[in-house]
């Protein structure tokens, strides 16, 4: 675990909530001078609280959804900002009585002692396409339960399962449509579909605002990734936008270990209790990685299939061939049947290897 190396003479630690936040300005020494909430989060009031000491001044909060306002606003004020991994924080400062005074108190204290594990702040001006990346994998995933559950009716209802690729949605959905006699079960497939048809386009007019305003991050990077036969447009940026900066990462093994590829380990006494810590790392960097896993599976699949396929085709054109050899007759015959009209170039090349 890696911790933030303090430098200031003042160190403040804040809970913050969505309505309220308290704060706690402590010094090198540990003296606490400012400890008090502020209600509707009014940073310009914590600004006068804080004057005193703003010149040489460390803030730190827990990372959570409303924390990004106030890495933008101590940006601005010119104040140094480390925001502090909420999992990773949990562990370390865990008193008997808590409440939202001793939270603070317990962040400065951390920042001040130097163990304040940090988390990474996303630019201000990537945010609103990372988080349109993320809304749309949820609306993936959600379109992709409706899908599942509406063919699992279908053979519920003793019904052929349906199969759904891009080039047969409408004959998918007729078939939804046309598998159920009761009126109920007629509403709740319309229903459903409804919903899958909306999520398709709302899905296709993310996918062309997102190749929109991200085709010129990182072209170099995104041209690499695009490489990868199990990557595409919107997957390559997805990865792009969640890594962000690739030099954040000391190695190679902490990406994977960001990327939630890696479990942790719990030890003691020469003893293996489990792996721990699997929640550890971007929830939202997983997906990029398990999607990339699962297309490469499906692309193998894909492979397996079209090479058994390609056998099947020499095994059959041998066969033909081998029968073309053994009823090749001069040139003033032909074969049985009208073999020579189906099969005519491995007819010419048998009646050539005959007479070699």
């Amino acid at each position: 675990m890696k911790y933030y190396t303090t430098t200031t003479e003042f160190n403040c630690g804040i809970d913050l909530h969505t309505r309220q936040m308290y704060i706690c300005v402590m010094n090198k020494a540990g003296k606490v001078l400012v400890h008090r909430n502020i209600r509707n989060n009014d940073f310009d009031f914590f600004l006068k609280l804080v004057e005193p000491y703003r010149h040489d001044l460390t803030v730190t909060c827990e990372s959570c959804f409303v924390c990004f306002w106030l890495a933008d606003a101590c940006e601005d004020a010119d104040i140094k900002f480390v925001l502090a991994h909420a999992y990773y924080v949990k562990s370390i400062a865990a008193n008997k009585h808590k409440n939202d005074k001793e939270d603070a108190r317990e962040l400065a204290e951390c920042l001040r002692t130097s163990r304040i594990p940090p988390a990474y702040v996303c630019p201000r001006d990537l945010r609103p396409t990372r988080n349109l990346l993320r809304r749309r994998n949820k609306y993936v995933k959600n379109r992709a339960v409706l899908t599942g559950h509406s063919t699992c009716e279908v053979m519920a209802a003793s019904n052929q399962p349906l199969n759904i690729s891009s080039n047969s949605k409408e004959r998918w959905r007729d078939g939804i449509r046309d598998s159920f006699d009761d009126p109920l079960d007629s509403f709740t497939a319309d229903a459903e579909l409804f919903m899958i048809e909306s999520y398709d386009r709302v899905i296709m007019q993310m996918k062309q605002r997102i190749e929109k305003y991200a085709k010129n991050f990182q072209l170099q990077d995104y041209r690499l990734l695009r490489t990868v036969p199990c990557i595409e447009k919107i997957l390559s940026l997805t990865i792009l936008y969640e890594t962000i900066d690739i030099k954040r990462f000391p190695s190679e093994k902490n990406f994977v270990s960001y990327c939630r590829l890696v479990a942790g380990t719990n030890e003691s006494g020469g003893k293996d209790f489990g792996g721990k810590g699997r929640k550890m790392g971007l929830h939202a960097g997983s997906h990029p990685q398990q999607t990339g896993r699962s297309e490469a599976q499906r692309l193998f699949r894909k492979t397996q299939s079209s090479e058994r396929q390609a056998c099947r085709q020499r095994h059959h054109r041998g066969q033909i061939c081998s029968r073309c050899l053994l009823y090749a007759r001069p040139q003033n015959r032909v074969l049985p049947g009208d073999a020579t009209e189906r099969h005519p170039i491995i007819f010419k090349e048998a009646a050539e290897i005959r007479r070699v």
